[in-house]
């Protein structure tokens, strides 16, 4: 692991201002402990998570597989809002939607996928949404001959595989927000393995 260049620029600890000139880039900052990557990248891994604070653009390797890529980046606005409101649903529906759209909370990240893993999510999404146009047209026909049964089965499977689709285009979303901090999972082992183990440079922004 290489350190910061103590004759350098100052870099300062984003969380207690202390100058890191002179740490290991994958250690942690001496005064607070804060890990130095989040600090000169803006991102540092914990466990399987990868923590963020603001936008974030990721180095340039497939998150999924941690190759390196040369393919257009994916600018992805995740949002996050506490959990604790969805007993908002109980009281109603149309609070609960108000109340999530005023205090959610957002953040950009800008990632990269391989194209075979985009060509793979491409794929999935659409056999979802086919599964899931194909039982809507099937439940219209069964309404139409009286069968109720089949035609709620039918509805169940419209809306799971509009849900299956909305999983499938959605690599990468925020686990949970602790001061300040999106905890976002959907990263491979290899790749947040890599962001520790070297001074990683973030990816090239192609707009």
């Amino acid at each position: 692991m290489s350190s910061i260049n103590t004759s350098g620029p100052s870099v300062a600890c984003s969380s207690c201002g202390y100058d890191l000139r002179g740490t290991v880039i994958g250690g942690t900052c001496p005064e607070c402990g804060l890990a130095v990557n989040s600090s000169v990248h803006g991102f540092r891994v914990e466990g399987k998570y990868l923590v963020v604070r603001g936008d974030t653009i990721l180095p340039a390797r497939c998150i999924n597989t941690n190759e390196v890529v040369d393919t257009k980046q994916i600018d992805k606005t995740l949002y996050w809002s506490h959990p604790a409101l969805l007993l908002l649903i109980l009281v109603n529906l149309l609070v609960f939607l108000i109340v999530v759209l005023v205090v959610r909370k957002k953040c950009k990240v800008t990632y990269f996928l391989s194209q075979s893993q985009k060509d793979r999510r491409r794929v999935k999404i659409a056999s979802a949404l086919l599964i899931s146009l194909t039982a809507l047209v099937g439940s219209v026909v069964l309404a139409m001959n009286e069968q109720l049964a089949f035609f709620l089965l039918g509805l169940v499977v419209f809306f799971v595989g509009l849900i299956c689709a909305a999983i499938f285009s959605s690599t990468i979303r925020i686990a949970k927000m602790k001061d300040r901090d999106f905890w976002i999972s959907g990263l491979c082992p290899e790749f947040l393995q890599s962001l520790t183990d070297e001074d990683v440079p973030v990816g090239t922004y192609r707009p």
